[in-house]
């Protein structure tokens, strides 16, 4: 399974994101990014590629904004 990563920003959105994408039978996790350039943390949800395309549907309609995280 290749993972993919979306940039959330808050733990609250992130939890909002999971909690709609669970209604949709699709299951990720939470995860908490430390990126050194900017300041704080940041979070985000971990999920099978697979999935990509229904995620950003999912999470377009829901008004939830999000990044793809490169690494």
């Amino acid at each position: 399974m290749t993972t993919c990563i979306y940039t959330i920003g808050s733990v609250t959105q992130a939890n909002r994101a999971k909690r709609i994408l669970a209604e949709n039978s699709i299951s990720v996790k939470i995860i908490k990014i430390t990126d050194q350039s900017k300041k704080g943390c940041i979070h985000g949800i971990e999920f099978n590629c697979a999935n990509k395309l229904n995620i950003n549907r999912i999470l377009l309609r829901a008004s939830i904004n999000f990044e793809e995280y490169q690494t």
